[in-house]
């Protein structure tokens, strides 16, 4: 029997989330079993760019195994979008306290 990868379950879990209008926050919170729908969009935020969202969960999971691959400067780029929660790219304290508090 061949181990499920964690990507696979990610990605049924997606499927039966997503709405007709795709991948959002509500989606990714759901699927992730997160307790915090404003970490969940700065998932969605960090991986997805200005969009915020993905059309479908095969969008989603190419995004999430492409960030996994990456080199390190593009998974620190990535942590940089997660922190910087109003896109203005500077890290500010209260960004940064707010989601070492929610994480």
């Amino acid at each position: 029997m061949q181990p499920i990868s964690p990507l696979l379950t990610l990605y049924e879990a997606l499927r039966r989330t997503a709405s007709s209008g795709g991948i959002d926050g509500h989606a990714v919170q759901k699927a992730l079993g997160l307790r915090s729908l404003f970490l969940a969009e700065r998932l969605l935020s960090a991986l997805s760019g200005p969009q915020h969202r993905f059309r479908t969960a095969q969008e989603f999971i190419a995004a999430a195994h492409e960030m996994m691959a990456a080199s390190t400067g593009a998974k620190l780029e990535f942590l940089f979008r997660l922190h910087d929660a109003d896109d203005d790219g500077w890290i500010r304290p209260e960004e940064l306290e707010r989601v070492f508090h929610l994480s």
